[in-house]
This record gives C-alpha cells, sequence and structure tokens, in this order.
C-alpha cells in the first residue's frame, strides 16, 4: 500500500514537472492578445492556427489531406496532422486548445456542448499534443483525449499527450 501511494505521489510530482516546465519554456500559454480565436471561423466550434508552417488538415473522416488553412472551421472527422517541423493548434469555442507539435496527427471524434459546458474529443493518432482545458463548468462539460491504449479525461488543466508507434501506443 506504501508502495503504491508513493507511486502515486511520485506520478502526480513528475506529471507537476512537466506542466511547470512545459508554461516556463512557453510551450503551454494561451493565445495572444488579438489571436486567432474560433470565432475567426464563423459559427465554428473549433478553428486551425497555424504556428509554423509545414500543417495539413483533412476535411472528414475520408476525406484527403491538403494544405493547412489558418483559421479554417474544424468539424467531427476532420483532421489535422504536422510534419517534423509543423506546428499547429486547434482552437475550441471557450478558449481551450490542442497544440501539435512537429509530427502528430489528431481527429476530432466530437465536438459537442457550449461554450459554459463544451464537450471535446480528441483522438491522438502518432505524436505529441499539449492540451491548455479551460475550466469545464456543469456536468455535462468534458475534455478527452483518446488514443489506442487509453482515454485521458479532464475538467480543466494544462498536460501533454505522446504516442508513438512502437509497438502500439
Amino acid at each position: 500500500m506504501a508502495v503504491r501511494r508513493l507511486a502515486l505521489v511520485g506520478g502526480a510530482v513528475m506529471a507537476l514537472v512537466v506542466v511547470v516546465l512545459a508554461v516556463l519554456s512557453g510551450f503551454v500559454r494561451p493565445p495572444a492578445a488579438g489571436a486567432m480565436t474560433p470565432a475567426h471561423a464563423g459559427d465554428a466550434f473549433a478553428a486551425l492556427r497555424i504556428l509554423e508552417d509545414r500543417v495539413e488538415q483533412r476535411v472528414g473522416v475520408d476525406g484527403t489531406w491538403s494544405a493547412g488553412v489558418e483559421g479554417a472551421a474544424l468539424d467531427v472527422g476532420d483532421g489535422v496532422r504536422t510534419d517534423a517541423e509543423g506546428f499547429a493548434e486547434v482552437l475550441y469555442l471557450d478558449g481551450s486548445y490542442t497544440r501539435l507539435d512537429g509530427g502528430a496527427l489528431v481527429e476530432l471524434v466530437r465536438l459537442d456542448g457550449d461554450a459554459l459546458a463544451p464537450i471535446v474529443t480528441v483522438r491522438l493518432d502518432v505524436g505529441r499534443t499539449w492540451h491548455r482545458v479551460q475550466g469545464v463548468t456543469g456536468e455535462r462539460g468534458a475534455y478527452e483525449v483518446e488514443t489506442a491504449v487509453g482515454t485521458a479525461a479532464v475538467r480543466g488543466t494544462a498536460f501533454l499527450v505522446e504516442c508513438d508507434r512502437r509497438p502500439v501506443c
């Protein structure tokens, strides 16, 4: 029992260290004043923000990949991917975001609710993503990141998810 508690405390401390380092390094930060928000994409629940070129987007699950468009509205089934040098964000209605590091691939699985109780589910197929989730209010709100081996569900925090294909993620 004591070993398990120590492992849980150690894991929590490590997660805190990762978040603090991310904030200090500037990787997890809110968009700058005047930066693009989902409102710039009309009534969309999510929008694409390109931080470094080499970003592609896919419209729908069966769509083809094309060059990412700054401010493009994103919907359920859409995908965003970056090559080794690309860097992008998916901004959500409530101000939360998913930041894709180089070599990442995500798909939007669920976008529902409203700015006070958003429901967001993102699938990370490969790569590293940082997430900044505004405090989800109400019982209906949820923010989840799915991978092949598990799902992270949070209600308001900053966190990292990394998934590689050796052998499964």
